[in-house]
């Protein structure tokens, strides 16, 4: 009878390599099998590691516990995930082409963009490079770290001396000033002859915000005490008093920085109204101090000291 002599080759051996930087083991496998490209232990002393490809089930059942390492670049950057001696790895999301080790750290986006867990996704804010360095939403100067900016705010003295500090600009040009009929206790409601006397516009939000509790969108006082702007977050509803004074300086007669608008102030007429001052543009004469119902929708301009 015929003898049969079968030979085994093993999938890792490497007598069955024919040597290069790139090569093909098929040992056993059939060859539909999807190849892999391998960072290989060849053993040898003067080239220890080389790149071949291999069957999948090569990898599986042979090259995996022989200390190969398997070479997947998915996201075509140049990086495999996995750190070897054979090409660049480290890719800590291959499914991503920007992030790899070496690429630059983006601020702000959530992301390891380098591969480095030591280097920071955020900093402390510089001041003036136009970078939300600190990722808070805010700015150089309109960021609180560095500092209240006065420079760029309008400004108003007051009759007792002191300054009141202005938002440029409408923080809105139309909302609500809070709920209608409801009483805020602690507040002293005022008569349109004793309203220009109030001049505790920044106590007055405290005490509104907090009885109105948080709304969404937020009534006026809520706005002005929750507002962060230059730098600054203790801005409020201005008081009859206060709002008097920006008119006489900003307003139609004085400057004219502030033309045009009826405007809210924080002094109460009552439980359903509000004191209002008319800055020009409407019907009314400039500089009238009108009563407001809680829920009519006009002007609010920030201020602080």
């Amino acid at each position: 009878p015929a003898l049969l002599t079968i030979v085994l080759l093993s999938a890792c051996n490497d007598d069955a390599l024919v040597p290069g930087t790139s090569q093909i083991d098929n040992s056993i496998q059939p060859r539909t099998a999807n190849q892999v490209t391998l960072c290989h232990f060849t053993g040898s002393a003067s080239n220890p590691w080389e790149i071949i490809q291999v069957a999948e089930p090569a990898w599986v059942n042979a090259h995996m516990d022989h200390g190969d390492i398997l070479l997947e670049d998915n996201d075509g950057d140049g990086w495999v995930a996995a750190v070897n001696p054979c090409v660049p790895g480290g890719d800590c999301d291959d499914n991503n082409p920007d992030v790899h080790p070496g690429a630059t750290e983006l601020i702000c986006n959530g992301i390891d963009d380098d591969c480095d867990p030591s280097t920071p996704d955020s900093s402390s804010e510089i001041c003036d490079n136009g970078i939300d360095d600190d990722c808070d939403g805010a700015i150089d100067g309109a960021d609180t770290d560095c500092g209240c900016n006065t420079a760029d705010l309008l400004s108003v003295t007051l009759p007792d001396g002191s300054t009141l500090y202005v938002h440029p600009t409408d923080n809105s040009t139309s909302i609500e000033w809070g709920t209608y009929g409801l009483h805020i206790p602690g507040l002293p409601s005022y008569s349109a002859a004793t309203a220009l006397s109030d001049f505790n516009g920044e106590t007055t939000t405290q005490v509104v915000v907090a009885t109105e509790g948080p709304v969404d969108p937020p009534f006026a006082p809520q706005l002005c005490a929750d507002l962060i702007a230059y730098g600054c977050d203790d801005w409020y509803l201005p008081a009859m008093g206060e709002l008097n004074a920006m008119y006489e300086a900003l307003g139609s007669i004085g400057s004219g920085e502030i033309p045009t608008g009826s405007y809210w102030s924080s002094t109460l007429a009552s439980d359903n109204g509000v004191w209002a001052l008319v800055f020009g543009g409407g019907p009314l004469p400039d500089g009238t101090i009108g009563f407001a119902s809680k829920f009519a929708t006009i002007r609010c301009r920030c201020v602080r000291k």
